[in-house]
């Protein structure tokens, strides 16, 4: 940089040969530190220096130097926005598995309701909403009887496929805005947005 600067300050006093040979300086030693901005610049002012001498030969080598400079440039922003694109692609990707594993820590694998994590997750905000519309929410506890004896008799598989229908049969029943929860066992809850008629309850 400093034999650059030098280099203008002898161009401006109409020293060209002088300017000449301190710009040539500086592209040297800015090609050996690889700095692709600092060599287009002052090849360019090197190649303006040759002209104005009529050094064809040194504007020409000048000239070379500045476009190989704006192609390494050009390649390392490219490969840089590459980089950039393929962080930005990971970072979604881990975004999007991150959602999926918290709704999946929310949610019953067997029946696909909300688990009692989801439903303490949803409920707060669910029953601040049905305050401030000033409905009267209402919270329905199911334990469905003679579950054991399913279980022993039938099995697990037996007791899983009337836990999922029990699921099914329940979702059914309720409306879009109702909270179906998976308890724990044969427990389910439901929560109702608004229950405050005699019909709804």
């Amino acid at each position: 940089v400093g034999a650059w600067v030098l280099a203008c300050v002898h161009r401006e006093r109409g020293e060209l040969v002088e300017a000449r040979t301190l710009a040539a300086r500086a592209v040297h030693d800015t090609e050996e530190i690889h700095d692709t901005s600092l060599l287009l610049r002052f090849s360019l002012d090197l190649a303006d220096i040759c002209h104005q001498l009529d050094d064809s030969i040194g504007e020409a080598e000048a000239l070379r130097r500045s476009v190989s400079a704006a192609r390494k440039s050009s390649d390392t922003l490219r490969e840089g926005l590459g980089q950039a694109m393929e962080q930005r692609r990971l970072a979604a990707a881990a975004q999007r598995i991150a959602v999926a594993a918290q709704e999946a820590a929310a949610r019953d694998p067997l029946t696909g309701l909300a688990n009692r994590l989801g439903l303490e997750r949803t409920a707060p905000a669910m029953l601040a909403r049905a305050v401030d519309d000033g409905r009267t929410p209402w919270l329905v506890l199911i334990d469905v009887d003679w579950f054991k004896g399913v279980n022993d008799d039938a099995g697990h598989a037996a007791g899983d496929s009337a836990l999922r229908e029990i699921a099914q049969l329940l979702r059914r029943e309720c409306r879009s805005d109702d909270l179906v929860a998976r308890w724990a066992g044969d427990e389910f809850v439901i929560l109702l947005g608004d229950a405050s008629g005699d019909r709804d309850a």
